[in-house]
């Protein structure tokens, strides 16, 4: 039997992971038994329906609505040989696993192909393979997903987050710089550089108050200098702040 490696993420942290590679078909385990199915399995666990209060998080100026099943959704990235998959779980109160979602394998790399971002009311946001993706927290099964993003995750803190009204914002560890979807899925923005020529590096996103600030490297890695980008929240235009002239 294969070694296994688990590396756990709290559902309604704001952190993210991700990375590249090719696809292999993903195993599952339920009840403990083994199973070859098709990616994006999910498995549904029957468990008796309990009263629990929300949960809630907060991403910096504003508090996520908690979802409505008192669910705590949880993130692993498993490592398998020299493959990995995401790995996303419900459980209720009590801890019984509601359901869980298995993505497809994907080989091993400096990048993440998935990674979990968190959860905002009734959806969970996470990222495989370029794309990003929302979960309904009620059973597992995909509410959206949107393949315009095309960026892998570099492990770092403050590479994504998420606004009460469920929009997500999460960049890629070598680009886009910027990548913004709605709760529906809808891209409303996609900024691959600022204008910076040499490219971008591992953006880190943080908000206060009305305006969300990204702090990105260039791409020259020697030397690589820091820049700061603010985008207004309202009206989705951004600026370079420390842009020369």
């Amino acid at each position: 039997m294969k070694q296994k490696i688990y590396m756990t993420i709290a559902a309604v942290s704001l952190l993210t992971m991700t990375a590249c590679g090719s696809a292999k078909v993903a195993e599952t385990t339920a009840s403990g038994d083994t199973s070859t199915g098709n990616a994006g399995l999910i498995t549904i666990t029957e468990a008796e329906e309990t009263e629990t209060a929300p949960v809630e998080t907060t991403a910096e100026a504003d508090v996520l609505p908690s979802n409505d099943y008192g669910y705590t959704v949880s993130y692993e990235r498993e490592i398998d040989d020299i493959y990995e998959y995401g790995v996303i779980t419900a459980a209720n109160e009590a801890g019984e696993e509601v359901w869980t979602y298995t993505s497809e394998g994907y080989e091993e790399a400096q990048l993440y192909a998935t990674a979990g971002i968190g959860a905002c009311g009734n959806l969970y946001y996470f990222t495989e393979d370029g794309a990003v993706k929302a979960l309904n927290i009620e059973d597992g099964s995909e509410a959206w997903s949107n393949d315009e993003f095309g960026g892998y995750m570099a492990d770092i803190e403050g590479e994504s987050c998420l606004t009460a009204d469920g929009r997500v914002f999460i960049g890629g560890g070598m680009g886009p710089a910027l990548f913004v979807a709605d709760a529906d899925g809808n891209t409303l923005l996609r900024e691959e550089n600022f204008g910076l020529e040499t490219g971008v590096v591992n953006p880190v996103f943080s908000i206060e108050g009305n305006t969300l600030y990204v702090s990105i490297y260039d791409g020259t890695y020697e030397g690589a200098e820091e820049h700061t980008a603010a985008l207004d929240l309202t009206t989705m235009k951004w600026e370079l702040l420390d842009a020369e002239g």
